[in-house]
């Protein structure tokens, strides 16, 4: 898998990682030792595992 910081955001590789990492979110955040080092993959999983 590439890396999200190696992909122009707005091309289509990237909106196919946001939309990868959007579906993992919830594992992710599940191995509840995991803390993503990229702000926006942690807003990804953050929005995943809150609820309002």
């Amino acid at each position: 898998m590439r890396a999200l910081r190696d992909v122009e955001p707005g091309t289509t590789a990237h909106d196919e990682l946001i939309a990868t990492l959007k579906e993992l979110a919830p594992q992710l955040a599940a191995i509840g030792v995991f803390e993503p080092r990229d702000p926006q993959i942690a807003h990804l999983v953050d929005v995943a595992t809150h609820t309002d």
